[in-house]
C-alpha cells in the first residue's frame, strides 16, 4: 500500500511506452493490498455478527442493565442454559461468549468504513489520470498535457481552501459556549451565516460570473479570513459581522470554484484542439469527471486531517483574555489562527498559478478577457439566472435536487451530535465518530469515480454517466436516514440497539453525500448554461438556505428533524428522476441570444 503512491508517480514520469509495465505492477500489488483489506472488511463484519448475537443474548438471558447501556465489556466462560440432560456433555461444556457493549459499537463502525476506503482507494487508483484505454498518439498526448496538469493547479488551491471552512466548522459553536453567550443569541448567529448567504451569496455570485471566478475565489479567502479573524473577540456585534462574511463566503466557497474550474477545462480543451469547445449538448471529458471525483474525495481526507490538527492546536493553550477589552488568544480560537494560515498560502498560491475565467456565452468570440460580459451587471446576471431556470425543467429539477439534498445535509450536521450522545452513559469521542463518518464519506466519493467515470456514445451524443450515481445517492439517502430516525423514537437511550442503528444509519447517509457531491458536480457542469453558471449555482442556494434556517428556528427534537430530512430527500429523488438522461437541452433564448454555441 505504501509504494502504490511512488508507483504511481514513477509511472507518469515515464515515456509512454513503458507505463503499461509499471501499471501492471501496480495492479498487482494494489490487487494483493486489496485482499488485505477485503479480509480486514470481513473481520468488521464478524465483529458486527458477533455483536448483534451478544445483544440477544444480553435479552435472552436477562443481561443487568448496565451492560447494555455501555458498561465496559466482558468476556468469560458462560454455561449455555436450556440444555437438556441427554444431550452430550460436550454440547452443555462451557463455551466463549462475548459481550459488546456501547464503545464496541463505534469500533467495529471506524473499521468497517476504515477497511471499506482502504479497499476501494486500491481498487479505484484516484491518484491515477489515466483512463486505461489505448487512443491514438497524439489525443493521448493531449489528454495527458492537459489533464493532469489541470489538477496540479486546482486540486492543491481546493485542499487549501475547504481545509480553512473543516479547520473552524467544529469550533465555532463550541467558542461561542466558551464566551459566555446565551444559547439565544448563538442561534441567532447561526441564523444570521445562513440569512447572509441566502440574500447576499446571490448577488456575489452573479457577480463572480460577470467580474471573474477566480476574483470569486479570492474574495472566499479574504471574506474567511475577516470571518475567522473576528473569533478572537468577544463581542457580539464582531462575531456577528464575522458570521456575516462566513455565510457569504461558504455560497462562494460551493459555487465559484466548480465554475471555475469547469470553464478552465473548457479553454484548455479549445486551446489543446484547435476546435470550439461547445458548452452545452457535449458531456463532460472523461478527465474533468475524473476531477469531480477527486476533488470531493480529497476534500473528505482534508477534513479527518483538519480535525486532528484543529484538536491538536487547540490543546496547545488555554483561552485567556490579552490586555484590556474584549480581545482572546489560544484555545479554541488557535483553530481559526490554523485555518488563517491555510487559506493566505491558498490565496497566494491561486493568484500565482491560476488565470481569471468568466462566464461567457460566446467563447467562439475569444475574449477571455470578458468583453461585453463584463458590463452586465450583477443584478442583469440574476434576474437571466431566474429566467433559465423558470423556463427550464431540468434546471428546476436539479434546482429541488439541490435544495432538497443539501438541506437535509446541514440539518444532519447539527443534529448527529445529540443523536448520539442524548441518554448515553458513556458519550462517545466525537472526534472518532466525525472521522468514521468521513471514511463514509470518502468510500461515497470513491465508488463515484468506479461506477460514474464511464462515457457511453449514443447517436453523436454521450449519456450522461453521472446521473445514475446521483440517482442512486438520491433514492438511499432518505431510507438511510429513516433507520435512525425511527431508532430514536423507538428505542430506549444508551442502548447497544439503539447506538448500533443510529451510527448505521448516519454512516450510510454520509456514503450518499460522498456519492452525491461529485455526481452532481458533474450533473450541474453539464445541464446549467456557462454564461450563468455561478449565478445559478447561487440561486440553488436560495430554497436551501431557506430551509436550513427554517431547522434552526424552530427547534425540533433529532428525531423529528430526522423525519423531516427524511421528506426533503424523498422529494429531492423524485426531482432527480425528473432530469434528462443525455445531455443537456439548448440553453433558454436569453442564453443562446448572446452568440452562445448552442447545440442543435
Amino acid at each position: 500500500f505504501v509504494q502504490l503512491p511512488f508507483l504511481a508517480l514513477e509511472a507518469e514520469m515515464l515515456p509512454r511506452n513503458r507505463r503499461a509495465r509499471w501499471r501492471s505492477k501496480g495492479t498487482s500489488i494494489a490487487a494483493l493490498s486489496a485482499v488485505l483489506g477485503i479480509a480486514v472488511l470481513t473481520s468488521a463484519c464478524g465483529r458486527a455478527f458477533q455483536l448483534l448475537q451478544s445483544s440477544a443474548s444480553q435479552r435472552s438471558h436477562g443481561e443487568p442493565a448496565d451492560l447494555a447501556r455501555g458498561a465496559a465489556p466482558k468476556c468469560g466462560l458462560r454455561m449455555r442454559r436450556g440444555r437438556t440432560a441427554h444431550e452430550p456433555a460436550v454440547m452443555a461444556a462451557a463455551l466463549p461468549e462475548f459481550a459488546l457493549g456501547v464503545p464496541e459499537v463505534y469500533t467495529v463502525g471506524q473499521d468497517f468504513c476504515l477497511a471499506l476506503a482502504v479497499a476501494l482507494a486500491l481498487w479505484v487508483r484516484p491518484w491515477d489520470f489515466s483512463d486505461g484505454t489505448e487512443a491514438p498518439e497524439h489525443d493521448a498526448n493531449d489528454q495527458q498535457s492537459s489533464s493532469p496538469s489541470l489538477g496540479l493547479v486546482f486540486l492543491p488551491v481546493w485542499f487549501l481552501c475547504v481545509a480553512g471552512d473543516w479547520l473552524q466548522g467544529p469550533y465555532v459553536y463550541a467558542l461561542y459556549q466558551a464566551y459566555g453567550l446565551a444559547r439565544a443569541d448563538i442561534a441567532l448567529l447561526f441564523v444570521a451565516g445562513f440569512g447572509a448567504s441566502m440574500a447576499f451569496g446571490t448577488v456575489v455570485g452573479s457577480w463572480v460570473d460577470s467580474l471573474g471566478r477566480k476574483r470569486g475565489c479570492q474574495l472566499y479567502c479574504v471574506l474567511y479570513i475577516v470571518s475567522c479573524t473576528t473569533k478572537h473577540f468577544n463581542n457580539f456585534w464582531i462575531l456577528l459581522c464575522g458570521r456575516l462574511t462566513g455565510g457569504i463566503a461558504t455560497s462562494l466557497l460551493f459555487s465559484a470554484f466548480e465554475a471555475w474550474l469547469i470553464r478552465e477545462h473548457e479553454l484548455r480543451q479549445k486551446e489543446s484542439s484547435g476546435e470550439l469547445a461547445q458548452t452545452q449538448g457535449a458531456s463532460q471529458p472523461e478527465s474533468l469527471r475524473k476531477l469531480f471525483g477527486l476533488m470531493w474525495f480529497g476534500s473528505s481526507v482534508v477534513a479527518i486531517v483538519a480535525g486532528q490538527v484543529g484538536d491538536l492546536a487547540v490543546g496547545l493553550q488555554p483561552l485567556s483574555p490579552v490586555g484590556v477589552g474584549d480581545l482572546y488568544f489560544g484555545g479554541l480560537t488557535a483553530a481559526f489562527d490554523c485555518a488563517i494560515v491555510v487559506l493566505l498560502f491558498g490565496l497566494m498560491l491561486m493568484s500565482a498559478t491560476w488565470r481569471e475565467n468568466r462566464g461567457e456565452g460566446a467563447p467562439e468570440r475569444g475574449q477571455e478577457d470578458g468583453g461585453a460580459e463584463a458590463s452586465r451587471s450583477p443584478l442583469d446576471l440574476l434576474s437571466e439566472a431566474l429566467g433559465a431556470v423558470w423556463r427550464s425543467p431540468a434546471l428546476l429539477a436539479l434546482g429541488a435536487v439541490v435544495a432538497g439534498f443539501e438541506a437535509s445535509m446541514y440539518a444532519f450536521v447539527f443534529n448527529w451530535t445529540p443523536s448520539l450522545t442524548d441518554g448515553a452513559a458513556l458519550p462517545p469521542d466525537l472526534g472518532s465518530v466525525f472521522s468514521t463518518l468521513m471514511l463514509a464519506y470518502m468510500s461515497g466519493s470513491l465508488v463515484f469515480q468506479l461506477f460514474g467515470g464511464r462515457t457511453d456514445g449514443q447517436d453523436g451524443s454521450q449519456v450522461l454517466t453521472a446521473l445514475p450515481p446521483l440517482r442512486w445517492a438520491l433514492v438511499l439517502a432518505p431510507l438511510a436516514l429513516l433507520v435512525p430516525a425511527l431508532s430514536l423514537q423507538s428505542l430506549p437511550a444508551g442502548g447497544v440497539e439503539r447506538t448500533a442503528l443510529v451510527l448505521a444509519g448516519f454512516v450510510a447517509f454520509e456514503f450518499c453525500c460522498g456519492l452525491y457531491m461529485p455526481a452532481v458536480s458533474a450533473v450541474k457542469g453539464a445541464l446549467v448554461p456557462e454564461g450563468l453558471r455561478s449565478s445559478v449555482y447561487a440561486t440553488y442556494r436560495v430554497p436551501m438556505n431557506g430551509m436550513v434556517l427554517v431547522v434552526l428556528l424552530s427547534d425540533f427534537p433529532p428525531d423529528s428533524t430526522l423525519l423531516g430530512c427524511v421528506g426533503l430527500l424523498a422529494l429531492a429523488a423524485a426531482a432527480g428522476a425528473m432530469l434528462p438522461s443525455s445531455s443537456a437541452p439548448p440553453p433558454p433564448p436569453s442564453v443562446a441570444g448572446e452568440g452562445a454555441a448552442a447545440a442543435p
